[in-house]
C-alpha cells in the first residue's frame, strides 16, 4: 500500500526551520523538522536570522545525532555510515543584515522549502499595531505552506521521545476559499509522518442553509472524514471545535490579509494561531 500512496502522493522533502538559538521553543521547532526529514529521506535548513551573525552560537541547540540516539533511531556509537543510511541532512544556516525579516525572507525565497515550521509568539491589538510579526509577515510574502507551533501549543513530535501524535485533524470549511490545495498538502504531511489511522473534522462555521464546498478526499480504508456545521463568529467555533474534537493539528487555507480589519487584529488563520492549542498548518 505505501508503493500504491508513494505513487500517488510526494512526500515532504524540504523543511525550513527559521529559528533563535535563545528562544525556548527551538529544541521543540527542531524535532518537528528533523521527524518530517526523517519520514521524506529529506533536509532540514535551520536558519539563524540575526544582526551581529558573530553572535550565532549553535552550541545551544542539540545535534541531530543526539535527538535522534534519544529517539532510539540510531545508537549511541552510531558511525558516520550507520548516520548516512537514514538518508537525513541537517544544514544549519546564518543570515544576517539590518533587517532580519528581510535577510530571513531572502533565504527563504531563495530555497523555496516544501514547509516552514515556525514558532510564533502571541500579539494582538495595539502590541500587534506596533511591532507586527515577523514569522507571520514571512509566511504571507513567500506563499510558502507554514506549520505554526504557539508558544501554548502542543508539539506534533515529542522532542524526547520522537513519538508523534497526529491522527485527529481539524480543517475549517470556507466557501469562499479554495480548499482543495490544503487538502493535497495535508496528505503530503500526512503521508510523510506515516501517520494512520487518521480523522478529519471539517468545520464549518456558517449559515445552515450554505452547501459544504465539494472536495476530492483521500479514498483510503484509514481515513475517516466527519462534519461540524457551527454557527457563532468563524475563529472562537473553530478553537471550540478544535477542542471539543481533542484535535492534534488544525489545518486551514488561507489568502493573507484582504481589509483593514484583518490588517489590525489578524487574520482569521493568524487569530487561530495566536490561541489554538495545538499547532497549525497554513496553506495558502
Amino acid at each position: 500500500e505505501k508503493k500504491m500512496t508513494a505513487a500517488l502522493v510526494s512526500s515532504i522533502k524540504e523543511i525550513a526551520v527559521p529559528i533563535d538559538l535563545k528562544d525556548p521553543q527551538r529544541e521543540a521547532l527542531f524535532a518537528q523538522g528533523l521527524k518530517l526529514a526523517l519520514g521524506g529521506e529529506g533536509v532540514v535548513t535551520l536558519i539563524h536570522a540575526a544582526h551581529n551573525p558573530v553572535s550565532a552560537n549553535w552550541l545551544d541547540m542539540p545535534t541531530a545525532r543526539e535527538m535522534l540516539h534519544r529517539w532510539g533511531v540510531i545508537e549511541d556509537q552510531a558511525t558516520y555510515e550507520d548516520f548516512a543510511k537514514l538518508h537525513v541532512r541537517v544544514c544549519p544556516v546564518t543570515v544576517s543584515g539590518p533587517d532580519t525579516a528581510a535577510a530571513l525572507q531572502s533565504e527563504l525565497v531563495r530555497r523555496a522549502p516544501d514547509l516552514l515550521i515556525i514558532g510564533n509568539h502571541n500579539r494582538s491589538g495595539v502590541q500587534r499595531l506596533i511591532r507586527g510579526s515577523i514569522a507571520e509577515s514571512v509566511v504571507r510574502k513567500t506563499h510558502l505552506p507554514a506549520l505554526f507551533l504557539g508558544e501554548n501549543a502542543q508539539p506534533m513530535v515529542d522532542p524526547a521521545t520522537g513519538a508523534t501524535k497526529i491522527q485527529k485533524i481539524l480543517v475549517p470549511i470556507s466557501n469562499n476559499l479554495n480548499q482543495q490545495p490544503l487538502i493535497d498538502y495535508l496528505q503530503r504531511l500526512l503521508y510523510t509522518l506515516a501517520a494512520t489511522p487518521v480523522l478529519v473534522t471539517f468545520v464549518h462555521c456558517g449559515g445552515a442553509a450554505d452547501a459544504m464546498p465539494a472536495l476530492d478526499l483521500p479514498s483510503r480504508p484509514d481515513w475517516a472524514f466527519h462534519t461540524d456545521r457551527r454557527g457563532g463568529p468563524v475563529v472562537d467555533g473553530i478553537l471550540a471545535a478544535a477542542t471539543e474534537h481533542k484535535v492534534d493539528l488544525i489545518a486551514m487555507a488561507t489568502e493573507g490579509h484582504n481589509s483593514l480589519v484583518d490588517a489590525i487584529v489578524g487574520s482569521k488563520t493568524e487569530r487561530v494561531i495566536h490561541r489554538s492549542p495545538v499547532p497549525v498548518l497554513a496553506v495558502p
